[in-house]
């Protein structure tokens, strides 16, 4: 009721402008994140989505010639018809884009994936090979003799086997003497 008295300071175009830019703001929330696990369902809902956002910027123009031009042009019938013909085109372009984003979201859970995958790898790779080894090396007694001794501190478990290229820098500085080395 309150909607008449401002009909004339509201026109067609203000209300296909605010119609359109909700179209496309819908279409591109749509697009962004898919909210279907279905992707046909998503693909199918993108290309309605293009249509409705086609229809709302068709009523858009058609509404601009209808305020721009006193009289009804002579192309105006071929606009219309221009507009209602593109209708399917831009159905698959609703589709196109939301395949387009489910490639790109494809692509970068694959990616995170073989990241994850490689880490696990890596991390199992380390503890079979820290608990397959138990870093038992010789220790030189006082009277001439050897001793063989389980060692199981974290320089060796963290960063290999005493001998090994790794545990060797890392016995180099932990030695008496040397600078304090922080461990991760």
């Amino acid at each position: 009721g309150i909607l008449v008295y401002f009909v004339v300071y509201v026109t067609a175009v203000t209300i296909t402008s605010l119609l359109l830019l909700g179209s496309i703001w819908v279409t591109r929330k749509h697009v962004m994140t898919l909210p279907f696990h279905n992707q046909t369902t998503n693909k199918v809902r993108g290309g309605i989505h293009g249509l409705v956002t086609w229809h709302a910027f068709s009523c858009f123009i058609v509404s601009i010639v209808k305020v721009s031009t006193t009289q009804e042009p002579a192309w105006n019938q071929t606009l219309q018809l221009f507009l209602i013909g593109a209708l399917p085109f831009q159905f698959w372009t609703g589709f196109f884009l939301t395949q387009l984003r489910e490639g790109s979201l494809t692509k970068t859970v694959d990616f995170l994936r073989a990241d994850w995958e490689a880490a696990k790898a890596k991390e199992a790779k380390f503890q079979d090979v820290h608990t397959s080894q138990p870093y038992a090396h010789a220790i030189q007694l006082d009277d001439g003799g050897s001793s063989s001794q389980t060692q199981s501190t974290d320089k060796h478990r963290s960063y290999g086997a005493p001998g090994s290229t790794i545990g060797a820098t890392l016995e180099a500085l932990h030695a008496p003497g040397s600078a304090p080395f922080a461990m991760g």
